[in-house]
């Protein structure tokens, strides 16, 4: 679904023009990290709330598994790491996950962005305040995914604008290939922080 998801937006995009150019979306995959214990205490934390609801058990490797990246999102000097949520309380059957930006700083990390319902994602080249700009991508059905860019403010990513992309449905009998062309339709954004 990624790969179709990134080849159907490069589609998409030469055909009509939204404010942002997305990039190729992506999702992190659960790797081993050494982290900070500072960060490693905000994951537990946010993996503690996700659990609380009482059904489902936190596993024992939490804090060993988690699926992060850290990136270079402005360019005053300081480390941001993405962080997309893992398991079954994290992520939804259709794997729509919670995804957090954090930053380091003298006092430890804060949080840039907190959302949910986050399969894949892209870092733009675009900046808002100094900060590149984030796409995020959620799977709504099998023929469509609901796009969001978050800009920074100043002091945190917002939805600044949302798209719902629909997939064609045609399937060329002989090659199996899709064909036609994806639409893309500006929508209302709707997220919980």
């Amino acid at each position: 679904m990624v790969v179709l998801a990134a080849v159907s937006l490069n589609i998409f995009c030469a055909a009509q023009t939204p404010e942002w150019q997305p990039r190729h979306l992506e999702e992190l995959s659960i790797a081993h990290h050494r982290i900070a214990k500072q960060l490693l205490e905000i994951l537990r934390s946010a993996a503690k709330t996700s659990f609380d609801s009482g059904v489902c058990e936190i596993p024992p490797d939490v804090e060993q598994r988690s699926s992060l990246r850290f990136v270079k999102l402005a360019s005053n000097g300081r480390t941001q790491v993405i962080v997309q949520g893992v398991g079954e309380c994290q992520c939804s059957p259709t794997g729509n996950c919670s995804f957090w930006i954090y930053e380091k700083s003298a006092n430890g990390y804060r949080p840039l962005l907190a959302t949910d319902m986050v399969q894949v994602f892209s870092v733009e080249n675009t900046r808002s305040h100094g900060y590149r700009d984030i796409v995020t991508g959620a799977h709504g059905s099998a023929v469509d995914t609901d796009l969001t860019v978050f800009k920074f403010d100043g002091e945190h990513y917002q939805p600044r604008e949302c798209w719902r992309m629909s997939y064609p449905q045609t399937v060329d009998s002989k090659s199996y290939r899709i064909v036609g062309k994806s639409t893309l339709e500006k929508r209302d954004c709707y997220h919980s922080h």
